[in-house]
């Protein structure tokens, strides 16, 4: 199944690695980290979210301002950036384990209704059917988490990692990992998931005068290669 065409995905970098990426291609990282927070193995990530993009390119030093409509910057030592468009073909890719693993916490313990309410009804239906691929064991202990945890993104990243992996092993789950591909905000996929399109060089004190949908990127930032 392919990505909608008019849907917009993005990977934030440095100007060097997406100079790589645009001649090279896209590739997943043989991460040896074993923190919870390290990436899928062999995975590379894209984002529908400008501001999710910008935020990896940048370390930190943007954020989307709700109140304000804008992007919000702050000083550091990074003043430019790139940003690689890339076509997804949803083959060989997995949603965000970040975003699965909080979906299926809320999940688990009866709050997907109460708390993920920027998810579309079919995105709930489709996190319940992941949830009912996991073993019994997995999910029991998910439910034994507290509510209130001060590393609450390490645990939602573990869970996901849990997820994928457990889901994969079965052609049902590998089904409702399709069907959450459709919701997720942010992909990881294999190297031919992903084809590079275009890449931009953007300075840290022009992105204030982006539109979150990236519909000026072309006026505010400059094209690579």
């Amino acid at each position: 199944r392919n990505v909608e065409p008019s849907t917009r995905w993005f990977h934030g970098t440095n100007v060097g690695a997406a100079t790589a990426i645009l001649g090279q291609g896209l590739r997943g990282r043989a991460t040896q980290q074993r923190t919870q927070l390290a990436p899928l193995r062999g995975r590379a990530y894209a984002t529908r979210e400008l501001d999710t993009a910008l935020t990896y390119a940048f370390e930190g030093l943007v954020s989307w301002d709700k109140k304000r409509d804008v992007f919000h910057i702050w000083d550091g030592l990074r003043k430019e950036c790139a940003l690689v468009e890339v076509g997804v073909d949803f083959t060989g890719c997995v949603p965000d384990e970040d975003w699965l693993g909080e979906h299926l916490i809320d999940a688990v313990k009866g709050r997907l209704y109460a708390n993920s309410n920027d998810l579309p009804p079919m995105a709930k239906d489709a996190v319940l059917y992941a949830l009912r691929g996991i073993s019994d064991r997995t999910r029991a202990g998910w439910a034994a988490i507290p509510r209130h945890r001060d590393d609450e993104l390490g645990v939602w990243a573990r869970t996901g990692k849990t997820a994928v992996n457990q889901l994969q092993k079965t052609e049902r789950g590998r089904g409702a990992l399709t069907r959450l591909l459709a919701f997720s905000p942010n992909v990881a996929c294999l190297d031919a998931g992903m084809k590079p399109l275009r890449g931009w060089r953007l300075r840290l004190e022009d992105v204030p005068k982006l539109h979150r949908d990236g519909s000026n990127l072309a006026m505010v930032a400059t094209r690579l290669g």
